[in-house]
Order: structure tokens, then C-alpha cells, then sequence
């Protein structure tokens, strides 16, 4: 019998819990809903610590009632750090997903800064990410880079963007925002630099994804 570990965990079968949903009749014309799906995982890689891995609990603490773990993660991206986030399409029938990223552009960034563009990438990443070993030199390949998002500190307002897309259930979803490395966007390297902190109770409003 081969062990259950955290390397190997994703090779157990998951089965679906919706059993006999297919059978089930449904209404003419269809009836839309929506739910909020939130990252299973966000944490940060960097190229200039290749196999620097990042604390994957970083605000847990010790109570009276035992070590507690708050759901908070901090999302940053500058030209050195990328912030990777992995979603599991968690509900029956619901595979027409859009990602949403959306965040103050003059409270999360260096309001002294000039204009920069954060790019999406989606990533190759078919198995959990394993946050005690992700590295930037670990991290799954790019497949493909969905949309620049150029992103104003100077401007009172509110960076909004979506797209939608295609899934299936059970399938997870791996996506890298990153800097743009193009020496004709903004004055310096320093100009690129995004950061919050998001947890389930606000990812409803801004700053989320």
C-alpha cells in the first residue's frame, strides 16, 4: 500500500458528491445563478530567490484555545515578486466561471508611482499546488497570458476587470498576476508594485479576486 502524502494526495479519486443531478428535470427557460468562488491558495514566488518558498500561514498565532490560522493572504506583485492564486470550480453545472480582480488603484500601490501593467497568466496546473515547496523555480509554466491591466496609483479609482471562460467541475484553475517586464512602461523598475491583503469576509469588495 503506497503512503498518502501531501506529494501524492491529489492521486486519490475524488468522487462527484452530485449524484443524480443529471436525472434531475430542470426549468425552461434556464434560471442563472451565481456564487463567489474563492482562491483555495494565493502566495508569492520570487525570480531573485528562485527557491525561496513563502510562509503558506503567515498571520497564524498562538490563543488560548489552540494555534489559530486566519484565512487572510497577502497578494503582491513587484518586478521581483509574482502572486500565484488556484481555484477549485466547486458546484454542480456551474462551468461558465469569469475571474474578477479588483482592487483601489491609489491604496494598494505607491500613489507616487507612474502607470504599470499587471499581466494575468494562466498557469499550467492540472494537481494542487504544494505551498510547502512552491518556488518561483517550482511553479507551473505559463499557458497562456489572458490580459495586460494597466494600473494608474495617480487616479482616485477602482481597477476592475473580468473575463469569463469555460470550466469543468472539480477542475482547478491556476493563475500568476505578474509585473510586466517592458522597459517602456513606467520610469523605473520600482514603478510596478500592487499589494493587499483579501480573506473570505472581503473578498466581496475591494481589494479581491
Amino acid at each position: 500500500m503506497t503512503e498518502v502524502t501531501n506529494d501524492n494526495i491529489h492521486l486519490l479519486r475524488r468522487p462527484s458528491p452530485f449524484i443524480g443531478f443529471d436525472t434531475i428535470t430542470r426549468p425552461v427557460p434556464v434560471v442563472e445563478r451565481e456564487l463567489i468562488n474563492f482562491p483555495q491558495i494565493i502566495q508569492q514566488v520570487n525570480k531573485n530567490q528562485p527557491y525561496y518558498v513563502y510562509d503558506d500561514d503567515p498571520l497564524r498565532y498562538m490563543s488560548v484555545e489552540g494555534l489559530v490560522s486566519p484565512e487572510s493572504r497577502q497578494v503582491q506583485v513587484t518586478h521581483q515578486i509574482s502572486t500565484l492564486v488556484q481555484f477549485r470550480v466547486i458546484d454542480y453545472g456551474m462551468e461558465k466561471c469569469e475571474l474578477h480582480i479588483e482592487f483601489p488603484a491609489n491604496s494598494t500601490t505607491d500613489a507616487g508611482s507612474h502607470s504599470f501593467l499587471i499581466h494575468i497568466n494562466r498557469l499550467d496546473s492540472p494537481i494542487p499546488l504544494n505551498t510547502k515547496t512552491l518556488t518561483f523555480a517550482t511553479k507551473p509554466r505559463a499557458q497562456v497570458s489572458l490580459a495586460p491591466l494597466r494600473v494608474n496609483p495617480r487616479e482616485d479609482t477602482t481597477v476592475y476587470w473580468q473575463q469569463p471562460f469555460d470550466c469543468k467541475w472539480d477542475e482547478l484553475l491556476t493563475f500568476e498576476l505578474a509585473c510586466d517586464q517592458s522597459a517602456e512602461v513606467g520610469d523605473s523598475a520600482s514603478d510596478c508594485w500592487l499589494e493587499w491583503w483579501q480573506d473570505r469576509r472581503s473578498a466581496t469588495i475591494p481589494p479581491g479576486m
